[in-house]
């Protein structure tokens, strides 16, 4: 009977053993595919991240484009609109129109580069002789 009691000892203490190595082997396991999920779920996170943003910054990219052409077109728009003001009031004063003005009162004068002012959109409008002089 000492024998059985012995052999049931070594066996109550080897499958103790069995059962703890095995819960032990469970629990690592189990941590180690967390750490592998959880190491996938980053990837994956990070990928996606990485292609939204590569999709926000092609977007972006676009209506910077879109803005440049806009600003280029609207620059030129703005210079062929100077230019054509320029233009007209060129025309205007080689018309002959202002010869007369001349000899016209300064109040006369005033109103009527007043109202070329008015019409042509322009904020300010020096009127300079060869010199290169303010004249009005």
């Amino acid at each position: 009977m000492a024998e059985h009691k012995e052999i049931r000892k070594k066996a109550n203490t080897y499958f103790f053993a069995k059962v703890v190595f095995n819960a032990v082997l469970i629990i690592l396991g189990a941590v180690l595919i967390g750490v592998f999920l959880r190491q996938m779920q980053n990837r994956t996170a990070i990928y996606k991240q990485r292609a939204n943003s590569e999709q926000a910054l092609e977007e972006a990219i676009e209506v910077l484009e879109t803005n440049q052409d806009d600003v280029s077109e609207l620059t030129r728009i703005f210079h062929d609109g100077n230019q054509d003001m320029v233009n007209d009031l060129y025309h205007l004063m080689t018309s002959g129109l202002f010869d007369s003005l001349g000899t016209a009162d300064t109040e006369t004068r005033s109103e009527v580069f007043r109202d070329v002012i008015e019409r042509s959109g322009a904020d300010y409008l020096f009127l300079m002789d060869t010199e290169a002089k303010v004249v009005m």
